[in-house]
This record gives structure tokens, C-alpha cells and sequence, in this order.
């Protein structure tokens, strides 16, 4: 480094970039900026940033070299082998594909060159030839028009409808896996269709996945159930406690502060229920109109109240001159 002849300096992946497969990209990081302080705490900065620098590399050096290894070990055919190896103990699974046939798949996806080189184009490619094998675990809305479009529709139509019972059946899994946090489960679930987990109550208590979620502690799970089904933050249970209140109670301040932030998104959304009360009564769609009500009726109190607020500060101020 010499002078410095700027004065940025690296650290992170920017400075010692590694494959994924020991899990030390974030570590590194967090270890680089505090060596950094305590580099610049003992000497001129010149001084500084070349000690860090040389220590930084000795210490991340050695995770770098871990981690091609394990890439490499990883890919290899040896792996590849041992993996097939273990079909009693390891099912291999492909996103989308049913699983008899993942391990045709990726062959034939390693005989036709089909890899990371393709870059942007990599899904496209793979779609091609899951739709070209027919073994996708839900049916692939065709790009081409006209008769194979209405099969392709056709087909998935077919497979999305789901009967009262299955329907049942699914929404109770959901408010299983949103109570154990099993989000990978529960994206399975929303695929088969978008209707499950938006519908998905507990009959006793009223509650929603997002209920759930939060009662338990479930972050990961809460920001998916807010962010991607679109559930309401503000829909209470039958003791009238909305999942923020279930995260408060149960000292999940993180999942408590999602909440309130995404709260905060919906408000600005005009809403009279979340769609997922559709018992004999409306308790819950009535309660989240009712929350909805309150808060525009407490914003517009607070208004008025800044406002006669404003006009007494004005006063005051021309009194005063």
C-alpha cells in the first residue's frame, strides 16, 4: 500500500471474497471491523491500515483456502457419487420438481451443459426442460398461445383445485408449521394454493398464522406472512390480542418492532378485513375495521391537537415580540 493512494479501505468480502461452503463470509467481516479500530487506536493511520491489512489477510487467508476446498469437495464427482449413494438416508430435492425425478434431472442438466455459466439465463433454461420432461410438482404456465396456452391452463387449473376437505386439512397444517416456524413448509403449502394460509384460523381461539407466528417468536416467519400472503398485523383473536400484542407478551421484541413497521405500511391501505374469518360470525373482519377506525380517528385527534398546538405556539411567539 505503500502512501495510501486513496482513502478507502477494504474490508469484508470486498477485500477477501470466499465461497459460501464453510459460512464465514459474514464472519470475517464482523471480525475485520473491530481489528481495524484496534489497529488505528495504536498507530498513525499509514501505519494502521498496512498492520491491519497484513493481519487481516493472515487471518482470513486461511478461511479462503478452507472454503475453495470445501467448494471443490462439494462438486466433486466423489460427492456426487456418495450422495447417490445415500438414497436410503438422502432424498435429493429440486425446487419445483418432483422429487422421483430430481436425480434424472440434474443429469441431464449436467449432459446438456446446463450450469451457472449461463448466468441470467440459467432459470429460463431449466424451466425449458422441466416442462419439456413434464415433471414439474405444479404445472407451468406455457409461454406459447393457442391451444397448448388452454392446456397449460387447463392443467393447472386441475391441479390447484383443491376439495373442502383437503382445503381444511391444509389450513390446519398451516397454523402448524406457522406456530413451529417452518416457512419452507409453509411456501409449500402456498403453492398449492394462494387461498390456504390467507383463510387458515385456529375455530378456538380465532387466531391467524401470523397469530401464531408472533405468539411464538417466529420472525422469519412473520415477515414472510406479511410481506409475501399479505396478512393484516392489526386482526385479533377471540381475547382481542393482535399478533403484536402476542409478540409483546411473549418478550419477542424484534418480531414485535416487524410488526409495528409493516403496521405501519398497511394503515395506508384502505381494508376492511384480512379474509381470514370465514366463520359463522364476522368477529374478525368487524375487529379489524373497528382497529382500523380507531387508529384513523386517534391520527385525526392528533392532527386537530397539533394543529390548536401550532396556533398557541404562534400566538405566544407574537405576544412575545
Amino acid at each position: 500500500h505503500g502512501r495510501l493512494p486513496s482513502r478507502v479501505v477494504l474490508v469484508g468480502d470486498a477485500a477477501h471474497s470466499m465461497s459460501p461452503f464453510k459460512g464465514q463470509g459474514a464472519n470475517r467481516a464482523l471480525a475485520d471491523g473491530p481489528l481495524l479500530a484496534q489497529w488505528l487506536r495504536k498507530s498513525r493511520v499509514d501505519a494502521a491500515v498496512r498492520g491491519f491489512m497484513t493481519e487481516m489477510a493472515q487471518r482470513s487467508g486461511i478461511k479462503v483456502r478452507s472454503s475453495r476446498e470445501a467448494a471443490k469437495m462439494l462438486h466433486s464427482k466423489e460427492c456426487w457419487d456418495w450422495m447417490w449413494g445415500q438414497d436410503n438416508v438422502t432424498t435429493p430435492v429440486f425446487h419445483g420438481v418432483q422429487r422421483q425425478h430430481v436425480k434424472r434431472l440434474l443429469q441431464i442438466l449436467v449432459d446438456r451443459g446446463v450450469g451457472a455459466a449461463l448466468g441470467s439465463k440459467l432459470d429460463e433454461s431449466i424451466g425449458r426442460i422441466v416442462r419439456e420432461l413434464g415433471i414439474a410438482e405444479e404445472a407451468v404456465p406455457a409461454s406459447s398461445s393457442g391451444s397448448n396456452a388452454r392446456e397449460g391452463q387447463q392443467k393447472q387449473h386441475q391441479q390447484t383445485h383443491i376439495s373442502a376437505c383437503d382445503m381444511s386439512t391444509f389450513q390446519s397444517q398451516a397454523l402448524h408449521y406457522a406456530s413451529e416456524g417452518k416457512v419452507s413448509q409453509l411456501r409449500q403449502l402456498s403453492r398449492r394454493s394462494h387461498a390456504i394460509i390467507p383463510h387458515a384460523i385456529h375455530p378456538a381461539t380465532k387466531r391467524t398464522c401470523l397469530h401464531l407466528a408472533a405468539h411464538h417468536g417466529h420472525t422469519d416467519v412473520c415477515r414472510w406472512l406479511v410481506s409475501e400472503v399479505n396478512l393484516l398485523c392489526n386482526v385479533v383473536d377471540i381475547d382481542g390480542k393482535s399478533p403484536i400484542d402476542l409478540a409483546m407478551i411473549g418478550g419477542y421484541e424484534e418480531t414485535a418492532m416487524l410488526l409495528k413497521k409493516w403496521m405501519g405500511r398497511q394503515k395506508t391501505t384502505t381494508t376492511t378485513g384480512q379474509g381470514t374469518c370465514e366463520n359463522d360470525g364476522s368477529a374478525g373482519s368487524a375487529a379489524t375495521a373497528t382497529a382500523i377506525s380507531a387508529v384513523a380517528t386517534n391520527n385525526a385527534k392528533d392532527a386537530n391537537n397539533q394543529s390548536s398546538d401550532a396556533s398557541k405556539n404562534k400566538k405566544a411567539a407574537r405576544d412575545v415580540y
